[in-house]
């Protein structure tokens, strides 16, 4: 019986210290999402981007990733704010319906800001030249790419 409670007393505390490490990165996060807002509404977007990205990224809120990516926008990083805004409508695409009507307005920003912004999005093609030899590999930014990547 001694045995039971203490097996039980473990798990309890075990699951409080989850719980409290999660509210602390809740409020952490909640707290960098303010500041990056107010920040980026300031137009101090080198200094609100990373803050909205580290709010996401402590507390994955589709919103937050919104917000990031309209940072990233209005910061010029194209490229950025397209994949955040691509990854913003993955999520919403998994919602409920409920959930999903509460993301309308933003969801169709998202996707008229990725057409709108989409073609301004540089692209590297990557041709090697005859005769390279078979087995090359070739790297961007220290990730080696495959085969089907190149040209």
């Amino acid at each position: 019986m001694r045995t039971r409670l203490s097996a039980i007393g473990v798990v309890l505390a075990s699951l409080l210290c989850t719980t409290i490490g999660y509210s602390q990165d809740s409020a952490t996060s909640q707290a960098l999402f303010e500041k990056g807002v107010a920040e980026m509404q300031a137009g101090r977007y080198a200094v609100a981007c990373p803050l909205l990205q580290e709010s996401y990224r402590l507390e994955a809120i589709p919103g937050t990733l919104f917000a990031a990516a309209e940072c990233n926008a209005k910061d010029g990083k194209i490229a950025t704010a397209v994949a955040r805004y691509q990854d913003y409508l993955g999520l919403v695409s998994r919602m409920t319906p409920d959930q999903k009507a509460r993301h309308r307005d933003r969801e169709k920003t998202a996707k008229a800001q990725v057409a709108d912004l989409q073609p301004q999005v540089p692209q590297l093609t990557l041709v090697l030249p005859e005769g390279a030899p078979a087995g090359i590999k070739v790297r961007r930014n220290g990730t080696e790419l495959g085969q089907a990547t190149l040209g």
